[in-house]
């Protein structure tokens, strides 16, 4: 009976302090995507992909046409000609790969777009969302700023492979940041 009485006792216990935690889960992604700056940002910069795709894609049909042509021409001409129609190939060819990183690479002209447009709009939602927790005394935990890099747009490769995703040494920073805050809870 003492036995059962207990189990009653520490249940009821256990339920009352578990009952009496705040805390919330917030779906960043669906606020940004409640906000109009946000869906603007990303309309620009969807925009402003295609216009460079299809710059990138002028350049790879201008290769490819050039190509066609010399192939077609290649038994006619001299072997200076060829070496030389050649070298212009493959220098347009590095010139549109170079060209395609400036603009698409970790550290292209898209990124450093998306980086000004985006990021302002982040610190305010994280802000945001931060005074609220404190508000209404709800720990707040910002794993966000902990992982990124230094200029505030991905994970870096020693966190993440894709730059959103943490590896075991992106949970080993998250977990040092909640330890704390399940201890205080608890």
């Amino acid at each position: 009976m003492k036995r059962i009485l207990l189990t009653a006792i520490f249940a009821l216990a256990t339920f009352a302090l578990a009952s009496a935690q705040k805390y919330c889960v917030v779906d960043s992604e669906k606020i940004f995507k409640s906000l109009e700056a946000y869906n603007n940002a990303m309309t620009q910069l969807d925009e402003l992909a295609k216009s460079y795709q299809a710059e990138v894609d002028n350049k790879y049909k201008s290769i490819e046409s050039l190509y066609n042509s010399y192939m077609a021409q290649k038994n006619s001409l001299s072997m200076s000609s060829q070496a030389t129609i050649e070298q212009q190939i493959l220098k347009k060819e590095e010139e549109a790969q170079k060209f395609q990183k400036e603009v698409f690479g970790d550290e292209g002209t898209l990124i450093k777009k998306r980086v000004e447009l985006i990021k302002p709009i982040q610190e305010r939602v994280f802000a945001a969302i931060e005074a609220y927790a404190k508000a209404n005394k709800i720990p707040y935990v910002d794993y966000y700023k902990a992982l990124v890099d230094a200029d505030g747009r991905t994970l870096p490769k020693k966190y993440s492979n894709d730059g959103v995703h943490p590896l075991p040494d992106g949970y080993k920073i998250m977990e040092a940041l909640i330890q704390p805050v399940i201890k205080k809870l608890l």
